[in-house]
């Protein structure tokens, strides 16, 4: 559990960041050599980094 505060801070991130990976999957950016991955590998990475960053938390 991470707490209403962390909670909301949690949820503001991952919002900006799925708004501005979708925002790259639309505009092409993600396509090609440059970042060699997906929208869908991106959410996958986000997830599991915010999950790891709270699990066992206290407050």
């Amino acid at each position: 559990m991470t707490g209403e505060h962390h909670a909301r801070r949690y949820a503001a991130l991952l919002l900006a960041s799925a708004d501005g990976i979708a925002g790259m999957e639309l505009t092409g950016q993600l396509g090609g050599d440059k970042w060699q991955t997906t929208a869908e590998e991106l959410i996958d990475t986000l997830v599991a980094m915010v999950a790891a960053q709270t699990h066992g938390s206290a407050t």
